[in-house]
C-alpha cells in the first residue's frame, strides 16, 4: 500500500490533491477571497468524492455555467501555483495579491471573448518595483499627447518594468470614444494600476508625463471635474497596496506613448507578457 505523507504546507492532514487545493490554509484563504468577488461555491461547499473529485466539480457545471467553471478552474490553478512556491520554499504571492491577479487575468480573457483580435500572451507572475511610499506627483508643464483625435478615437498604452528595467507586460486598448486626452491619461492609469496590482505585492511605481492627470490623482479635496469618477477609481486602487507616483517627461515616456497610438491606429486591444508589440521592439 502507498504511504500518503503528511502536507508539508500545514503539517496537520495527508496530503493529496483535494486537500492541497481545498483544505489546506492557504487554499482555504484564497477560497475565500476570491468568493467575495466571484460568484463559485465555497470551499465548504465542494465534495471529496475520491480521486475524482475535480472531474464530479467539473460535471456539475453544464453549459450554461460556463463562466462559473473557468472561475473555478482558474481558481484551482493559482492555488497550486502558491503551493508548489511553498513547496519550493519561494515566498507565496499573499492572498490579495492572488485575488487581484485572477481578476485581472478574467478580465483579460473575457476581453478575448468580447473582442477577437485582442492579442493575449499567457504567463506566470513575476514582477519586482522598487520599495517605497506613496507621494504626491512632481507638478510640471504638460502638453496633450498625440493619442487623441477629434474624432474622438483615443489609445491607452501601458508598460510594466521589473527593476532591471526589464518589461513584465506592456498592454494597449482602443478608445473608440474619449472625451478628451486627460480622460485617456486617466484611463491608462486606472488600467496600468488594476493590471500591476494583479501582477505583484510589491511597491509600485506608476509614471505619467501628464501633470494635470497626476494632480487630479493626488489631490486631497473631492474631485468636482467630468473625470471625477475615473478619478475616484484610480485613488481606491492607490489604497489596496502601496504606489509611488512619479512624473515624468515626454521624452522618458516614448514606449507606453507609442503603445497607446498603436492601438489607435490599428484599433487594436492587447496584452503581452514579457514583451511589446513587434512594432514598438525597437524603442
Amino acid at each position: 500500500m502507498k504511504k500518503v505523507r503528511t502536507c508539508q504546507v500545514c503539517g496537520v492532514e495527508d496530503e493529496d490533491s483535494f486537500h492541497a487545493l481545498v483544505r489546506c490554509p492557504p487554499a482555504r484563504a484564497l477560497w475565500h477571497a476570491i468568493s467575495s468577488c466571484w460568484d463559485i461555491p465555497g470551499a465548504d461547499q465542494v465534495q471529496n468524492t475520491g480521486g475524482g473529485w475535480i472531474l464530479h466539480l467539473v460535471a456539475q457545471h453544464d453549459k450554461t455555467k460556463t463562466a462559473m467553471l473557468l472561475m473555478l478552474l482558474m481558481l484551482l490553478w493559482r492555488i497550486w501555483y502558491v503551493h508548489n512556491d511553498i513547496t519550493h520554499d519561494k515566498t507565496p504571492a499573499p492572498v490579495e495579491a492572488s485575488k487581484q491577479f485572477l481578476c485581472s487575468y478574467l478580465d483579460s480573457l473575457l476581453l478575448v471573448q468580447q473582442h477577437p483580435a485582442v492579442d493575449v500572451a499567457k504567463g506566470k507572475q513575476k514582477a519586482h518595483q522598487p520599495h517605497g511610499r506613496k507621494k504626491a506627483a512632481e507638478i510640471l508643464g504638460w502638453k496633450p499627447p498625440d493619442a487623441h483625435s477629434s474624432d474622438g478615437a483615443a489609445g491607452v498604452g501601458v508598460v510594466l518594468r521589473d527593476h532591471d528595467g526589464g518589461i513584465v507586460f506592456s498592454a494597449c486598448r482602443n478608445l473608440r470614444s474619449c472625451a478628451d486626452a486627460l480622460e485617456a491619461e486617466l484611463v491608462a492609469c486606472k488600467d496600468g494600476l488594476r493590471a500591476a496590482i494583479g501582477w505583484t505585492d510589491k511597491v509600485i511605481v506608476l509614471e505619467s508625463d501628464c501633470a494635470e492627470a497626476l494632480a487630479m490623482i493626488c489631490a486631497k479635496s473631492p474631485d468636482r471635474s467630468p473625470h471625477a469618477m475615473r478619478v475616484r477609481e484610480i485613488q481606491r486602487q492607490l489604497d489596496e497596496q502601496p504606489i509611488t507616483i512619479c512624473k515624468i517627461s515626454r521624452s522618458q515616456n516614448n514606449v507606453s506613448h507609442s503603445v497607446a497610438n498603436f492601438a489607435r491606429v490599428n484599433n487594436q486591444t492587447g496584452f503581452w507578457i514579457r514583451k511589446c508589440p513587434d512594432e514598438i521592439r525597437k524603442l
